[in-house]
C-alpha cells in the first residue's frame, strides 16, 4: 500500500510540522561535560569519542595575535533534494527536522541533510533516509545537479557541503518525518521566520529553476558593474592560519559546562543533553556554539534599465580555503556587534525580511536577521563590492566553494527575481 504524504498548502505543511514536533517529545538540558561519556577533552580539544562529527578547536594566525574558536569538520556534509514533476508542477521531498539548536525546535530541511558521522551511523542509531538514492544508481532517479559549497567561513575551518539534486520518475513513499511539497508553496513561505532551515534555503537558491524547466525562454543578462576579477579566489591567505588546542587561546577557556568566553568575544560552547524520539537516536549529548546576540545579513537590490541587479561583497573569511568569499552586501555574524549597520538603509525600501537560525545541530539559537532592500543608484559602493546582473549572480551561486551560505540564504528571499519564469514574475 502506497504511503505518500503531501502538503498542498502552507496550512497543511505547518500542521504537519506541529505534529512532528509533538511526537518528538523534545527536551533539552544544559549539562556539565562530566555528566556524559560521548564527548571528551582530548589534547585540549573538545572531540567525540569516535573522532567523528566535529571538533571544537582553537585557530591562530601565524603572523599576528588574531585568534578564534572554530568547529573543525573536514568531512563534507551531504545535503540534497529529491524532486518530482507531476505534469503540472514541481514537488520536492522535505524533512521536518527537530534539532536541539533550532529556533522553534522544528524546521523544514531538505530530503537529506547528513554529516558523515550520521550516514556512517557512528551514533549507532537508525540509517539516514534515502541515503542510497543519493549515493548509488537507481533506475527511477536521475541526478540533475551537484556541487560543493562552503559553510560558515567564520565558524568552521575548511568545511564544505555537498549540494545534490535528483529528479524522480515517480513520487516515492514518504518515510518518517518526510512530506512532499509543491515548489511554489515552499517559495511562498521563504520569508517566514525559522521555518525553512539554512540547508534548504541554500539548495533552493543554488539550483537554476528557470534553466532547468524553461531554458528556451531565457534571455541572457551578462553584466558586472566594475572589474569582474574581484570574484577570483586568492589561494594564498589560508596558509597563515593554524588549528591549535583551546588552552593556547587567550579569549576562551575550557570549563565544566563547555568552553567559556573569557574575553567577551560573543561566542562560547555549552554541553547539552537532548531527547527527541523522532531522530536517529532518541537521546544524545551535544555541544553547541552559543552567541550573545543576533547577526544581520543584508542584500541590496536595484533596478537598472528595467532589470534587477544585486550588490555583492568579496571579503576574507578565515575559515575558507583561500579566505576570499562572496558575501551579501553587508553582514555581521551572530555574537558580533552590528550597531554600525542599523542606520545604513534608512533610504532604501525593505523588500523582504526573515529571521533564520543557523544549523541546529551545531549552533544554539544563533539567529540572523535577513533583509533585502531595494535602493537607488546613489548608494555608495565600496572597493570590494560590485553590482551584478541576475545571470551573473545565478552563475556565482552555482559555482562550487565560492559563495557564502549566508549569501545563499539571502538569495532564497529573492527567488522570484532570480527565476521569474518558474515563479511567474515579470522581469
Amino acid at each position: 500500500m502506497s504511503k505518500v504524504r503531501i502538503a498542498h498548502t502552507k496550512e497543511e505543511l505547518l500542521t504537519y510540522l506541529d505534529d512532528v514536533v509533538s511526537l518528538a517529545r523534545f527536551v533539552l538540558t544544559n549539562i556539565d561535560i562530566a555528566q556524559q561519556d560521548k564527548w571528551e577533552i582530548r589534547d585540549d580539544v573538545l572531540i567525540h569519542h569516535t573522532n567523528g562529527f566535529f571538533q571544537v578547536c582553537g585557530l591562530k594566525h601565524q603572523h599576528s595575535n588574531e585568534e578564534h574558536l572554530v568547529l573543525f569538520q573536514p568531512q563534507s556534509a551531504l545535503t540534497g533534494l529529491l524532486l518530482y514533476h507531476d505534469g503540472t508542477q514541481m514537488n520536492m521531498l522535505l524533512q521536518a527536522r527537530v534539532e536541539p539548536g533550532n529556533s522553534g525546535i522544528g524546521q523544514f530541511g531538505p530530503t537529506i541533510q547528513s554529516t558523515a558521522g550520521n550516514y556512517l551511523r557512528l551514533h549507532g542509531g537508525k540509517k539516514t533516509s534515502y541515503y542510497d538514492i543519493f549515493t548509488s544508481y537507481k533506475p527511477f532517479a536521475n541526478p540533475i545537479g551537484y556541487g560543493h559549497h562552503i559553510d560558515l567561513g567564520k565558524r568552521y575551518f575548511h568545511k564544505s557541503k555537498v549540494l545534490s539534486y535528483f529528479q524522480l520518475n515517480e513520487m516515492i513513499d514518504t518515510e518518517e518525518n518526510m512530506i512532499w511539497v509543491p515548489l511554489k508553496v515552499v517559495e511562498s513561505i521563504a520569508d517566514e521566520d525559522n521555518l525553512l532551515n539554512t540547508d534548504l534555503r541554500s539548495l533552493l537558491s543554488v539550483f537554476d529553476w528557470d534553466q532547468f524547466s524553461h531554458a528556451d525562454q531565457i534571455v541572457q543578462e551578462n553584466t558586472v558593474h566594475g572589474d569582474s576579477n574581484i570574484f577570483i579566489h586568492n589561494e594564498l591567505g589560508a596558509k597563515n592560519w593554524k588549528l591549535c588546542p583551546i588552552n593556547k587561546l587567550q579569549g576562551w577557556q575550557i570549563g565544566p559546562k563547555g568552553i567559556t568566553d573569557e574575553a567577551n568575544n560573543g561566542i562560547w560552547v555549552n554541553m547539552y543533553q537532548v531527547e527527541a524520539e523522532t531522530r536517529e537516536v532518541s537521546s544524545w549529548p551535544q555541544p553547541m556554539m552559543c552567541a550573545a546576540n543576533k547577526g544581520i545579513v543584508v542584500l541590496l537590490i536595484r533596478q537598472n534599465e528595467g532589470r534587477w541587479e544585486f550588490l555583492l561583497t568579496v571579503d576574507n573569511e578565515f575559515g575558507t580555503t583561500g579566505e576570499k568569499t562572496i558575501l551579501p552586501s553587508f553582514m555581521v555574524y551572530p555574537g558580533d556587534n552590528h550597531e554600525e549597520l542599523k542606520e545604513i538603509f534608512t533610504d532604501g525600501k525593505k523588500f523582504a525580511e526573515a529571521i533564520q537560525s543557523e544549523e541546529g545541530g551545531r549552533f544554539y539559537l544563533n539567529e540572523n536577521i535577513y533583509q533585502i532592500y531595494e535602493v537607488s543608484d546613489e548608494i555608495n559602493v565600496q572597493d570590494n563590492q560590485r553590482w551584478v546582473s541576475r545571470d551573473i549572480f545565478k552563475s556565482l551561486l552555482k559555482t562550487s566553494n565560492k559563495v557564502s551560505i549566508q549569501m545563499r540564504c539571502a538569495a532564497s528571499l529573492v527567488l522570484k527575481k532570480l527565476n521569474p519564469i518558474t515563479f511567474s514574475e515579470r522581469t
